[in-house]
């Protein structure tokens, strides 16, 4: 068996299967795990924690700072880009140090929860047929 390939239409190779390299199991199988959704995901918690460090940087005012003549301000290209809240704070500056308290709560949730699962006997996988979590006691 052989199989053909074309070179923009020009040359046309012919190539024994035997001599193709199959791809590894690994291969195949980060080609399926690197797939859509975990690449928008990733993308997405690694822009998010970028956000979050560099905060001081990115923020462009004071989230704290009250500005009561700007009050409620629509969004606008050239001063607040998500407006303002009731006590004329900045939107985006509070959105983006609010990221700072939410990517260390989401990481030390992960962080207990994988610890406490981990060593807690419970922990434990039961199997055998029909056996369920309250009979693995």
């Amino acid at each position: 068996m052989a199989g053909t390939h074309s070179l923009r239409g020009k040359l046309t190779l012919t190539v024994p299967l035997a001599l193709r390299r199959q791809p590894t199991r690994v291969m195949q199988w980060l080609r399926q795990a690197w797939r859509g959704a975990p690449i928008f995901s990733l993308v997405m918690l690694t822009g998010a924690i970028l956000c979050a460090l560099c905060a001081p940087l990115l923020a462009p005012y004071d989230p704290i700072k009250t500005h009561p003549v700007h009050a409620l301000a629509a969004p606008s290209l050239s001063h607040h880009l998500l407006g303002t809240d009731h006590l004329g704070r900045d939107v985006l500056s509070r959105l983006i140090y609010g990221a700072r308290i939410s990517i260390t709560v989401g990481f030390l949730a992960v962080f207990v929860a994988g610890t406490l699962g981990a060593s807690s006997p419970s922990s434990v996988v039961c199997t055998g047929a029909g056996s369920t979590v309250s009979s693995c006691g």
